[in-house]
């Protein structure tokens, strides 16, 4: 709905099921600190703070693959970005500032989806501004693969994002129905 919501001291989000949804067509202007628990959303919330090594998650589209904006995205230290994806051009999260204080590896991206497309490139975090390195997000678990797939983290211009390779080998039994290593004439089975 458009109901506003607006605290002036902010909003923390502490515990280990706390959860903050924001789905309201108004956007969240109040700041919002994550201790524990997860923000989730499919409209735009203006800033989050996520606490070093607390059990923060940031996540996307209150169980779909809506995308959510979070102006300013803050990790100060370990946390965890879920990102619900759908198709690659469409990233989950959207942030016009995302800084990561931590070191390498302090951030954990999971991606979600019922399936990937081998040789696309899934944009899952969009960002004008990346404040620290991107060193800092490791690829975390990755649902939907197949078990020839393999998934990278990589850092195009403005997004973290996953790359997908892999094959999908199909016998079509052309020239044959028997299954044989030898050739049987062609096309080869």
């Amino acid at each position: 709905g458009g109901t506003s919501f607006v605290t002036s001291s902010g909003i923390v989000v502490n515990g280990a099921a706390a959860k903050l949804v924001q789905t309201s067509t108004t956007a969240m202007t109040s700041p919002v600190t994550l201790t524990q628990g997860t923000v989730d959303g499919t409209a735009t919330i203006n800033s989050v703070v996520v606490g070093n090594g607390t059990g923060g998650i940031v996540t996307n589209g209150n169980g779909t693959s809506a995308a959510v904006t979070i102006n300013g995205l803050t990790f100060q230290g370990v946390g965890t970005i879920t990102a619900n994806a759908s198709t690659p051009a469409s990233p989950a999260i959207i942030a016009t500032n995302l800084t990561s204080s931590g070191g390498a590896g302090s951030v954990t991206v999971n991606a979600l989806n019922s399936s990937w497309t081998n040789g696309q490139t899934y944009d899952l975090i969009s960002y004008s501004t990346l404040t620290g390195s991107f060193s800092n997000f490791i690829k975390g678990t990755v649902t939907g693969l197949s078990q020839r797939q393999t998934a990278q983290l990589t850092n195009p211009s403005g997004f973290i994002a996953l790359s997908i390779v892999g094959d999908l080998p199909v016998w079509t039994g052309q020239a044959s129905a028997n299954w044989t290593l030898n050739p049987i004439g062609s096309p080869f089975n």
